[in-house]
């Protein structure tokens, strides 16, 4: 009986937050979109500008962990001279 009331507590309390983010969400959408239109036109950015930026965003997480070789030669060749400037 414990678990069963637990779980609907649960479920009902999931449902308020869902429905309160969603909420905001849609207050957010309303009321600074204007903004965000104002802010572009100041800016002198498109829509194209926005995808671009995003696409590169994108591809930018999905080979965040790939280093170039050169990359982990250079950091440790960096962190050899730190050290040897610290040694002397």
């Amino acid at each position: 009986m414990f678990f069963k009331q637990w779980d609907e507590e649960k479920y009902q309390n999931l449902g308020t937050m869902l429905l309160k983010n969603y909420l905001q969400v849609l207050g957010i959408i309303e009321n600074e979109s204007m903004l965000l239109l104002e802010a572009m036109k100041s800016l002198n950015i498109q829509d194209g500008d926005i995808k671009q930026w995003h696409a590169e965003q994108v591809e930018y997480f999905a080979s965040l962990g790939n280093e170039q070789d050169w990359d982990v030669h250079v950091v440790a060749y960096v962190e050899l001279l730190q050290e040897l400037q610290n040694i002397e």
